[in-house]
């Protein structure tokens, strides 16, 4: 009989238990979150099971030891509206209950963090009969500003002493110097770490480096692969300069003395075959030749920093090494329209595209290029973008994400754009206005795999537009994008 007392008590009791909508536990995933300054962020917080939280309450608070957080917290929603007055003055304006309610979905979004934001958060949901509450542990982190790289000689040493610098990261950040030859060299490099008033790291490291040993140098200042910035120099030291130039002075002389023992053999053969006007002589192709031997040094002398890969790869020599490229159907996004010969595309409505504020939404190809070296034209005209990016599904997804993200080497993109009232720019961080007499028709693209370098070209005239730096060790796809300011198409040639 006592028994049958027992199960009438517990049996009513344990299946109210289980039907009760109020007894209830937290999720928080994982229980970390991460976030960059100046962005939003999302600190997720559910019921389980899901219930509507419309009539309970639901608080998010810091956790801190040397205050009463509870009673001043982040947030605070009762009696079905958030109770702005309660909310601490740090947080005003810049935070909100993002979830469905409804749903029992109770997730904080936090804009525009700063790094005072970072700590712990708790997440707090009463009902009249129960409550439960769960920590999460956002990390806000800060990218800092664009490198600053310069290079200075180093006495009677042929080696130059070469800069990185750049302010604005937390937490500190790593230093990474590469080379064309060795991929890394930071056993010859001194790093400076030193924090502003704001708690962020300036970070400044140089690196004794013998220009001879490499072309060129960069410096890639990071938190992590994703967020990191990048810069390269091709420096010279003084001494290497004056070597080249009378190199180049000596070269010429050869040259200059080679092509006039050459005139002057084919003089004397015509004059002993009875072929002596100078007619004839003059008609033949020896000023192309001296043209075709030295353009490469005026192109030099016009763009500076980038004369050593110049020199090496006129589009001449580039032609050489073309590659078979063919678009991918099934990256053409919704917007663009591909020819049935699946080799072009365009924006057929590009009112409609710029509703979506993309201003370049990609196309990538199928091929994909990690050694060697390989060249292809694109046929251009009105708005448009050519050049490559990493195949990683990151970037793949990036491509066909709506609206697309920017095309920058941040998102795994180095492309040369066109965009009509601004001319051509080099997609870095700040985009490079590249300055040019006209506007090619064709471009030619140079993916030299080997030194990690994109260069692009006048395909008509051979003239070479401009170089950037990529990423070491990656897998590249050619990429092109008619733009969305004209229906003009864009095509492989």
């Amino acid at each position: 009989m006592q028994m049958a007392w027992l199960c009438l008590i517990l049996f009513p009791l344990h299946g109210r238990a289980a039907s009760d909508p109020y007894t209830f536990s937290l999720s928080v995933s994982d229980g970390r979150v991460a976030g960059i300054v100046g962005s939003d962020v999302i600190l997720p917080c559910w019921l389980s099971p899901s219930f509507s939280v419309v009539s309970l309450e639901v608080r998010w608070y810091r956790k801190y030891q040397d205050t009463d957080s509870f009673n001043n917290p982040v947030l605070r929603y009762i009696d079905h509206v958030i109770q702005e007055n309660d909310t601490i003055s740090q947080y005003r304006g810049r935070v909100s209950l993002i979830g469905d309610l409804n749903k029992g979905d109770v997730s904080l979004k936090l804009s525009h963090v700063t790094l005072e934001d970072s700590g712990e958060y708790e997440c707090f949901v009463k009902s009249p009969t129960w409550y439960d509450t769960k920590t999460l542990l956002l990390t806000v982190k800060a990218i800092g500003s664009s490198l600053v790289m310069s290079f200075s000689d180093v006495e009677q040493s042929g080696q130059v002493n070469v800069t990185c610098a750049s302010d604005g990261w937390s937490p500190e950040p790593t230093v990474l110097w590469t080379t064309s030859r060795d991929k890394y060299t930071n056993v010859n490099s001194t790093d400076t770490l030193s924090k502003d008033h704001n708690g962020l790291v300036s970070v400044s490291s140089w690196l004794l480096f013998s220009p001879s040993e490499s072309e060129w140098v960069s410096c890639s200042v990071a938190l992590s692969d994703q967020e990191r910035r990048e810069s390269w120099i091709l420096p010279h030291s003084h001494s290497e300069m004056l070597h080249r130039a009378s190199q180049r002075g000596s070269l010429l002389t050869v040259l200059v003395l080679c092509i006039l023992a050459t005139c002057a053999g084919l003089a004397l053969t015509l004059y002993k075959k009875g072929f002596i006007r100078f007619p004839f002589l003059q008609s033949m192709n020896v000023s192309e030749e001296t043209t075709h031997l030295t353009g490469c040094d005026v192109t030099d002398k016009e763009t500076g920093t980038v004369t050593e890969v110049v020199q090496t790869n006129d589009w001449a020599t580039c032609q050489r090494m073309k590659a078979t490229t063919t678009l991918d159907p099934a990256t053409v996004p919704h917007c663009l329209t591909i020819t049935q010969d699946g080799r072009a595309v365009r924006s057929p409505k590009p009112e409609d595209i710029a509703r979506e504020k993309t201003l370049f939404p990609p196309v990538l190809c199928r091929e994909r290029f990690s050694l060697g070296r390989h060249s292809w034209e694109v046929i251009v005209g009105g708005s448009w973008c050519v050049g490559v990016c990493r195949d990683t599904e990151e970037s793949r997804s990036r491509a066909l994400s709506s609206p697309a993200v920017p095309l920058t080497p941040q998102n795994g993109f180095w492309v040369l754009q066109h965009d009509k009232g601004n001319g051509l720019l080099v997609n870095t961080e700040p985009p490079v206005k590249v300055e040019t007499e006209e506007i090619p028709v064709k471009i030619g693209v140079f993916l030299d795999c080997d030194n990690h370098t994109l260069s692009f070209y006048d395909a008509d005239s051979g003239r070479h537009i401009c170089l950037v730096k990529l990423t070491p060790k990656a897998t590249f796809i050619p990429v092109i994008s008619p733009g969305t300011k004209d229906t003009l198409p864009i095509r492989l040639a």
